[in-house]
């Protein structure tokens, strides 16, 4: 009964056994046709004008109400007998205030996102409730203590493995500190798209953190000792700062995937020397700061949240080579990230560049492929195929040597030695050969 002309007053009275409603898409402006459905299991009614739940609130056998895309303010269920209600989907509404969510004993799943809510807290134990959504909201203060068992379950008390506050759009800035002292335990924050004013402190040690996204968060330093404080992540997504410096994190072991464009990265020896102690790392994006700058063809699509403009990307597990049974790819959709470069498109861009830019690319791309030995994505590209051959080319001296205009090039400038020569790459002086080709 999707996309028609129904409204509140279309009567429902003479289908009293009806259990599963979708009258999305209509006009209706209230619940309160469905009073007398009482045998209903299951409500969707998507994209009306209904501005409150009144109507629905004594159904004691409603397990899923689902009414995203309505005009709701208030949300009140104080004397709600819904009683085997397992997942409330309120999304993209405009809902300010939420109260009493508790007296859904059954309550499983709560999906706030794309609301105007401030504060969001839990008036009393919830301990049904392992599914939490509230990206896009305007929130400055959060409390979820009476939500101890939010999915997984929880090993100690107040594990949360997921918590996502992206792009929230109130005036005051998120306090990170006292938000991560309520969720010490989480696995996974995403709290890209907010603006960070006084940056990102932690203060306690996040030891079970894996996947860390700070995206576009006006970060211009990290606290010298950040690293200490995440020994366990292995996911770190700093794009779209005004970082100029690693160092804080050189202290993380297990990193695997590094997400750094378009930052103020301008020293490539310190990045590289960074980089060196990271030896499981397998992915790593430095595009669009001053170390790579000029290397690769302007990207055109951004990836991430959709109130910032870009386009949301849809999972693609393992498409950095990750998929290893970490769980880091599971939640890349909607990540604020630089879409993969196409690999022709990028051979006829390299192509066409001057020969300095070319040199300085080479160099990058040598300098990581010597200390990261296990990265399989560098800059959007495959490090597999022509990337590979050119840095083995380089370092083994395979015979492309008269082809290569580029590594002639850096032969030249003294950067590499040909073959039969002690050493093939000269180290010691390639971050300061990059700097000063710049």
């Amino acid at each position: 009964m999707t996309h028609n002309q129904l409204s509140s007053l279309t009567a429902w009275n003479h289908l009293m056994n009806l259990q599963y409603i979708d009258i999305s898409n209509n006009s209706l402006t209230s619940l309160a046709a469905f009073k007398s459905l009482i045998h209903l299991r299951s409500l969707k009614v998507d994209n009306n004008q209904i501005t409150s739940l009144d109507g629905i609130k004594f159904h004691k056998g409603l397990q899923t109400l689902r009414a995203r895309g309505n005009l709701i303010e208030q949300v009140d269920l104080d004397g709600a007998t819904l009683h085997q209600l397992t997942t409330l989907d309120l999304k993209s509404n405009a809902i300010t205030h939420v109260a009493n969510i508790a007296h859904l004993p059954a309550l499983s799943t709560l999906n706030l996102e794309n609301n105007a809510l401030t504060t969001f807290a839990l008036d009393a134990p919830l301990p049904t409730l392992r599914y939490l959504h509230l990206n896009n909201n305007a929130l400055t203060a959060l409390s979820l203590h009476n939500a101890p068992h939010l999915h997984p379950r929880p090993r100690a008390r107040h594990r949360i493995d997921s918590l996502s506050l992206r792009d929230q759009r109130g005036d005051a800035p998120l306090d990170v500190p006292h938000l991560l002292s309520r969720a010490y335990e989480v696995r996974k924050l995403y709290l890209s798209g907010n603006f960070l004013a006084d940056g990102f402190h932690p203060r306690i040690d996040l030891l079970n953190l894996q996947l860390l996204e700070l995206a576009n968060c006006g970060l211009s330093s990290l606290p010298p000792d950040v690293g200490l404080t995440m020994p366990n992540l292995r996911v770190l997504n700093l794009n779209m700062n005004a970082l100029s410096d690693l160092a804080p994190l050189a202290a993380v072991p297990r990193l695997k995937r590094v997400l750094v464009a378009g930052n103020r990265l301008a020293d490539p020896a310190a990045l590289v020397g960074v980089l060196s102690g990271w030896g499981c790392l397998s992915a790593l994006d430095v595009r669009d700061n001053p170390v790579t700058q000029g290397f690769y063809a302007p990207v055109g699509v951004v990836v991430g949240g959709a109130a910032a403009g870009v386009v949301a990307l849809r999972n693609n597990k393992g498409r950095d080579g990750e998929g290893d049974g970490e769980g880091e790819g599971e939640d890349e959709a909607g990540m604020f990230v630089l879409g993969d470069q196409d690999a022709e498109r990028d051979a006829r861009y390299s192509a066409r560049l001057d020969m300095d830019t070319r040199v300085r690319r080479r160099l990058w791309e040598t300098m990581v492929g010597k200390r990261c030995a296990r990265v399989r994505k560098l800059d959007g590209l495959s490090v597999a195929g022509r990337k590979r051959k050119e840095v083995e080319g380089i370092e083994g001296g395979d015979g492309q040597e008269e082809k290569d205009l580029v590594w002639v090039a850096m032969a030249e400038k003294g950067l590499v030695k040909r073959k039969g020569d002690e050493k093939n790459v000269v180290e010691g002086g390639g971050g300061e050969e990059q700097q000063s080709s710049q």
